[in-house]
């Protein structure tokens, strides 16, 4: 017989983040961390542990479904076409980068 596995159902929170996320200003939530290369350190360097270590936060790479129709709240599921390259990246920078220059890098 095969083992049961739960269902990560959307917390109250989560329909609540939903429920806000209308209009003009989509609530997503991101990071943008600012590096600086030079010798001896790249931006693929970078992103090597960051893919390894994604694995231990599982919610970072789900997506919230939704259910069939009388089956109850949406739920998490890990999204088979997720790709840690994709979710990165790198743009040129005078040094120091200001935070006006990292708002003006195209979406992801």
């Amino acid at each position: 017989m095969a083992a049961r596995v739960p269902v990560d159902r959307a917390s109250p929170a989560d329909l609540m983040q939903l429920a806000a996320d209308v209009g003009p200003a989509p609530m997503h939530v991101g990071a943008l961390l600012i590096l600086y290369t030079g010798p001896g350190f790249s931006v693929e360097e970078a992103q090597r542990p960051l893919g390894e270590r994604i694995r231990a936060v599982p919610r970072l790479r789900q997506r919230l479904r939704r259910a069939p129709p009388g089956c109850g709240r949406p739920f998490w599921a890990d999204d088979p076409a997720f790709d840690c390259g994709a979710t990165s990246g790198s743009c040129p920078a005078r040094h120091p980068a200001t935070s006006g220059h990292c708002w003006r890098w195209p979406r992801l």
